[in-house]
This record gives structure tokens, sequence and C-alpha cells, in this order.
């Protein structure tokens, strides 16, 4: 519980750009919530369903998982619950060719989830 308890609202990130011969790069980050992880995914929807920028191309609401893009970047989402109250909010993303700051797709997107639900979340330092 202690470990869960200190970990919650850190924001992790893991990427590696696209090297020559190599289609893309990837990007992730990571989150421990402390909330519902239907709640979370619900929300996600509700921000991506807002977004100007993004647009849903698959949704499984029973595995709590969607796909996004913005046209040149190709992102996936899943929550899973931990506990109760508390789910894991996983964003990963490709990176094309498209020069774009790490973790603009991954980070990003956990933190504006999180500041959609209220919810106190940080870059973890490196």
């Amino acid at each position: 519980v202690l470990i869960i308890s200190t970990a919650i609202g850190v924001v992790r990130q893991m990427s590696s750009e696209k090297k020559q011969g190599q289609p893309s790069g990837y990007d992730v980050a990571t989150v421990l919530l402390e909330a519902r992880a239907e709640n979370v995914y619900r929300k996600a929807v509700e921000v991506l369903g807002a977004s100007k920028e993004y647009r849903i191309t698959r949704q499984a609401d029973n595995d709590l998982t969607l796909d996004f893009t913005d046209g040149k970047v190709q992102a996936g989402l899943q929550v899973s619950p931990v506990a109760d109250q508390v789910s894991q909010l996983v964003i990963a993303s490709t990176q094309g060719s498209a020069k774009k700051d790490i973790g603009s797709v991954t980070v990003n997107g956990v933190l504006r989830i999180c500041k959609e639900m209220g919810v106190r979340c940080e870059a973890a330092r490196r």
C-alpha cells in the first residue's frame, strides 16, 4: 500500500526516437490515479471526443482501451484497475517522421486527463 500511495500521480515516461531504417520510434507515459478505472476511462473518452486536434479511431469500452490520431501520430490508451479506487492510465504513441517534442502526445495526454479529473499529477524527476 505504501508503494502505491507514493507512486500515485507520478507520470513516468519511456521513449525511443525514430532511427534510420525504422518506421517510427515510440513514446509511452503511465500514471497511477486514485480513481476507479471506469471513471478514468470515461473522462478520457470525453476529453478525446471533445478534442479538435485528435479523433478516436477505435473504442473498446469493455477493455477500457481506445486508439486515437491527429492524422500524423497514432496513439493508444488503456486504463487498468489496480485496486478498487486505484487505476493505471497508459498512453502510447508512435513517433513518426514529423518531429514533435518527446512526450507531446503521451505525457501531455496523461496530464490533461489528470487535470480534467481534478487529480494532481506531475512528471517524474529523471
